[in-house]
């Protein structure tokens, strides 16, 4: 898939959703990178079951990002058993100005979520550990 038949099925989810106001360019764009790491890694490591690219966005991107307009800004947000970084990656990705602690007790998957963080830029820390 293209980027913009990604763009367009992402905006057509975010505006069914009533999210669309947060979903820019620049957004969309990371998340296409995110939806190319994971699907990439996915071939090696269980991150998702969920494989095919319009359902890992309404099901995934999507459905995590409703949270997002409730969040006050600059929060701290701790998700605990993020497993493949959900909801901690799209939250990210919307709202850079939060703070977030992914906590998961699979190592594997704690470095996998800190991985795809420092390559998208996203603000956001992990820790193997359990609640």
């Amino acid at each position: 898939m293209n980027f913009d038949e990604f763009k367009a099925v992402f905006l057509n989810n975010a505006r069914l959703n009533g999210v669309e106001d947060l979903c820019h360019s620049d957004v969309i764009e990371k998340f296409m990178q995110l939806t190319d790491i994971m699907i990439e890694t996915n071939k090696v490591m269980n991150i998702t079951a969920i494989k095919k690219v319009e359902d890992i966005i309404s099901l995934h991107y999507v459905d995590c990002i409703k949270l997002c307009p409730y969040l006050h800004e600059d929060a701290y947000v701790l998700d605990v058993g993020c497993g493949g970084g959900f909801p901690t990656l799209p939250i990210a990705i919307v709202r850079p100005d939060l703070k977030i602690v992914a906590l998961d007790s699979t190592e594997k998957k704690v470095r996998y979520v800190q991985s795809v963080s420092d390559t998208l830029g996203l603000n956001v820390k992990t820790v193997s550990d359990r609640a």
